[in-house]
């Protein structure tokens, strides 16, 4: 289950990379017309950073790092980070649209009263939606395990290549 699970969980990610996620590590996206063709050095990556706080606000912290256990077994506190970090993303969407409160930058507002009678605020149906995410995963994942469903040599590689191509390209 560990193997599928973390290819699931890398392909997610490379999917988030690529899809621009890694676009919001630094301030700028793309180099001006004058650097066309250079490459960004540490530094100049180190000089755009943003904090975690910068990127998503400062009510996400608070539900990071918590430890999520399924069937018994403690899983990864960075593989329900992932779940809770785009369920807050994914959220944050619905705000932006108007569908739920916002924060005055944007961001989902955690602390609001829910609208509907299920939770008391929206960081409770944040937590709900984050580790409806993170078990639907498990229990897709376990039941391969159990009917023995693996990945083929060549989509393993596939992912790999995917990997090796974010890694050099998009999340510099």
């Amino acid at each position: 289950m560990k193997k599928i699970g973390s290819l699931i969980l890398t392909a997610a990610m490379a999917a988030a990379l690529i899809t621009g996620c890694g676009n919001k590590i630094t301030s700028e996206t793309s180099a001006p017309a004058s650097n066309a063709g250079t490459s960004t050095t540490a530094a100049d990556n180190a000089a755009n950073a943003k904090t975690f706080e910068q990127l998503y606000g400062n009510q996400l912290p608070r539900y990071m790092n918590l430890q999520y256990y399924f069937d018994g077994k403690a899983i990864m506190k960075q593989e329900a980070n992932f779940y809770y970090i785009n369920a807050f993303s994914d959220l944050t969407a619905y705000a932006q649209m108007g569908y739920c409160p916002s924060t005055s930058l944007g961001y989902i507002d955690l602390d609001a009263n829910y609208s509907g009678a299920d939770y008391n605020t929206y960081g409770d149906y944040f937590v709900y939606y984050a580790e409806n995410s993170l078990e639907s995963t498990l229990i897709l994942c376990d039941r391969a395990e159990k009917e023995g469903i693996t990945l083929k040599d060549e989509t393993k590689k596939s992912i790999d290549d995917m990997m090796t191509e974010i890694t050099n390209t998009t999340a510099r």
